[in-house]
């Protein structure tokens, strides 16, 4: 085909998958709560962290925040099935949750959309992941006695598509993105330019922003 053919190529979502607040752990779950007009804020997150250690009326005094309630998962972040994914206990020790979540949103995007591991397997597809927080890895800093032996590759931003892609034996481009707030909108855009250029047949576009520390909360506190 022509470039030009290549541009007017019609792009099409075939699968997605979703982790969000409260019930919503999937696409139709999301709509579900939406369409009931409820909501998965929360102010009960005892089961995290001491919320009352950290609260105070003044959003910028220092090391608190003025947030009386979270949207948390259901899910819980430290909890991954690491031999499904062919990664060793220590290793998934290393991994920032947001990469364990994204493994698992994927292999259901691919599930939706009907695509076997095997019909992937060594395919051109291409990986855009976006992610802009990266406090685990400042929780793992913390006492350089107990960090684990793969924080780089665990904590590493750029392994979020990587890992992706290699357990998934993607041959496509495999890139993650930072551009803050607009971070998927881009990873898409990317996509489909890559998709229209005809450089892969197909791509996962993926995003995560799980917000661990109470620390990084009192931050944007403070910005009101």
């Amino acid at each position: 085909m022509s470039s030009n053919q290549f541009k007017n190529e019609p792009v099409a979502i075939v699968g997605i998958a979703c982790r969000f607040s409260g019930s919503a752990t999937s696409p139709e779950s999301l709509w579900e709560m939406l369409s009931k007009g409820s909501t998965g804020w929360t102010k009960t997150a005892s089961h995290r962290f001491n919320l009352n250690a950290f609260l105070h009326p003044k959003g910028d005094n220092k090391g608190t925040f003025n947030a009386k309630g979270f949207h948390l998962l259901k899910q819980d972040p430290a909890v991954f099935d690491n031999d499904f994914f062919g990664i060793s206990g220590l290793e998934a020790k290393a991994m920032d949750p947001q990469q364990r979540i994204l493994l698992e949103v994927a292999y259901e995007a691919f599930e939706s959309a009907g695509h076997s591991m095997e019909q992937l397997k060594g395919s051109q597809t291409g990986v855009w992941c976006s992610v802009s927080n990266a406090d685990y890895e400042s929780i793992l800093a913390r006492d350089p006695d107990a960090s684990p032996g793969y924080r780089m590759t665990g904590a590493g931003n750029a392994i979020l598509s990587n890992r992706i892609s290699y357990f998934f034996d993607l041959r496509g481009p495999s890139m993650t993105v930072d551009t803050f707030c607009s971070s998927t909108l881009v990873g898409l855009d990317a996509a489909v330019k890559s998709i229209r250029a005809g450089v892969v047949k197909q791509a996962l576009v993926g995003g995560s922003n799980l917000c661990l520390d109470p620390e990084r909360t009192a931050v944007l506190s403070s910005m009101s």
